[in-house]
């Protein structure tokens, strides 16, 4: 092989092991994108009698991409997303493997990358310490949800989630004051390109969480 042969090979393999690395996080993406919307249309748009069946499905294929693509934060952070929000719509003592399921992803994916999600696992992870039942039961704590949710803060201080996160957190822990303020800077974040569905549907449970601090007299 002539030497301009030899150094127009090269170049086509290192073309062509670029385009690799390139493409696959680009495959990756559309289907954490995919996950992350029909999460969303499970929980907001879905009749609520349809949902649990709905959220099983979704289990099982977060289940099975986080196994074909290991140590992916983002997919970590979806799936333990779906898992929370599932256990929420179920309720019961059953469901208690399932966030401790979702906390060991949401840890995992913090270790990964600590800003995956511009902060969402740490709003994630909040909501789970807040609403789990504490020891002996399961792991709730209200300090550790407190210190999670600021975190979220932190990164995203400006959205939607992580202000609805802490602010809905503050509304039931009595700080009311600072809860409107949350509440308030969550319900003026724009509505994001590839989030619509989520972000419209987070309005309303801003809405909620608003009406109920009007109806404490706050």
């Amino acid at each position: 092989m002539s030497f301009t042969a030899r150094i127009a090979y090269f170049v086509s393999l290192i073309i062509f092991l670029i385009s690799a690395a390139v493409a696959k996080p680009q495959s990756d993406d559309a289907e954490v994108e995919k996950l992350r919307t029909d999460w969303a249309i499970a929980k907001f748009q879905t009749p609520k009698n349809k949902q649990i069946p709905e959220f099983e499905q979704l289990i099982r294929r977060a289940d099975a991409l986080n196994q074909k693509h290991p140590n992916q934060p983002e997919i970590m952070v979806w799936y333990a997303t779906i898992l929370s929000t599932y256990s929420s719509i179920k309720g019961g003592l059953g469901v208690l493997p399932y966030v401790k399921k979702a906390r060991a992803l949401l840890e995992e994916a913090i270790k990964l990358n600590p800003q995956v999600e511009n902060g969402f696992a740490y709003g994630v992870l909040g909501a789970l310490y807040a609403r789990v039942p504490g020891w002996p039961v399961a792991f709730g704590s209200k300090e550790k949800a407190r210190a999670n949710l600021l975190k979220a803060i932190q990164i995203d201080p400006q959205g939607s989630d992580s202000n609805y996160y802490y602010g809905d957190f503050l509304v039931d822990t009595g700080n009311y004051a600072e809860a409107r303020k949350h509440l308030d800077t969550a319900q003026r974040a724009p509505i994001r390109k590839a989030y619509e569905i989520q972000d419209r549907g987070r309005k309303e449970e801003i809405a909620a969480s608003l009406a109920k601090l009007r109806r404490l007299g706050h």
